[in-house]
């Protein structure tokens, strides 16, 4: 099998994987009766999942990343405007790997 292949066969096989893991979500996730345990549990994954993902990073971030973090949390939480608290942050990370040299 020729590298082109490999890779168009890796392919395939993740969107099939991914394809078939929402599609057994979604078929378990309706048969589960609102006011039960496990569709409470299905309702808090979404950000437990978030939050595996964003905690190691927080843990090993610069002063610089916990400040645009603050900001950027602080500006979502009052203005809850998600494009104002990405941009502000995402100015603040470039800021300050200019000003401090970081990156």
């Amino acid at each position: 099998m020729s590298e082109l292949s490999e890779g168009y066969a890796a392919i395939a096989m993740i969107t099939a994987i991914v394809f078939a893991s929402r599609l057994g979500g979604y078929l378990l996730g309706s048969t589960v009766r609102e006011g039960t345990r496990l569709r409470r549990l299905f309702d808090v994954l979404p950000g437990c999942a978030i939050a595996a993902v964003v905690a190691p990073m927080i843990v090993r971030a610069q002063p610089v990343e916990m400040v645009a973090l603050a900001v950027a949390s602080l500006l979502l939480w009052f203005t809850a405007s998600i494009g104002l608290a990405l941009a502000s942050g995402l100015a603040l990370l470039v800021a300050g790997a200019h000003i401090f040299g970081l990156g």
